[in-house]
């Protein structure tokens, strides 16, 4: 059985596969609460009991749909960065948001499909956040992770020398964080091409690691 999705050939495509696949162009086009299972059951051409014999509920095929679509804009592997000092932690996760903003990139083109206006891929993230408890526990508990880790790379930096700053570990490493999300996400609404993204980064990161290196913010 094939089965052809937003413009990519995929194979053999489960029925499970294909109900979370087209079930996703309705949740980028409506929010979560006016999506309907009849809608769902429409678009997909499944009957009710198929629907329930893969999922109990639309929560929990919601909840498939951002794993499977947009956890890895959020959910990020901290532990894997280098801890030799904070730049080169930086710039691991510069490495990583690259990655996250190319595969938006191609999972918005792809999905978009010359609708334009139609489509709305911040949507379902919000929707979840806000309707969705174990999405919102499993971004709750990713934030504290991520300030963690940064305020462990903060703390080794500090600890090394290599960074000197009245702020705590906690506030400095709030910063990167928050500057990193909001370059982000403007980089993403200007349309900004993904190759020129890490400089953007690179270029706000360095200079604030400076200022903490000599103690004096620009």
């Amino acid at each position: 059985m094939v089965y052809k999705f937003t413009d990519r050939l995929v194979c053999f495509m489960n029925t499970r596969d294909y109900l979370i696949s087209e079930s996703l162009k309705l949740f980028l086009r409506k929010s979560f609460k006016d999506v309907t299972l009849e809608e769902i059951l429409k678009i997909t051409g499944l009957s009710k009991g198929a629907f329930y014999y893969y999922f109990k509920s639309k929560e929990q095929l919601f909840l498939e749909i951002i794993d499977t679509y947009f956890s890895y804009m959020v959910l990020y592997d901290f532990e894997s960065y280098s801890k030799s000092n904070l730049r080169q932690f930086y710039l691991d996760h510069i490495r990583d948001l690259e990655k996250a903003v190319s595969q938006f990139e191609l999972e918005k083109d792809s999905l978009a499909g010359g609708e334009g206006p139609n489509i709305n891929f911040f949507y379902p993230i919000f929707d979840a956040l806000r309707l969705v408890p174990a999405f919102s526990e499993k971004f709750r508990l990713a934030r504290q992770n991520e300030i963690r880790c940064w305020s462990e790379a903060v703390g080794r930096a500090r600890k090394s020398g290599e960074i000197s700053s009245t702020m705590s570990d906690e506030q400095i490493a709030l910063i990167f964080i928050f500057t990193g999300n909001s370059i982000g996400l403007q980089l993403i609404m200007e349309n900004c091409p993904v190759d020129k993204m890490p400089s953007a980064y690179l270029q706000f990161w360095d200079n604030f690691y400076a200022s903490l290196k000599t103690n004096k913010m620009p």
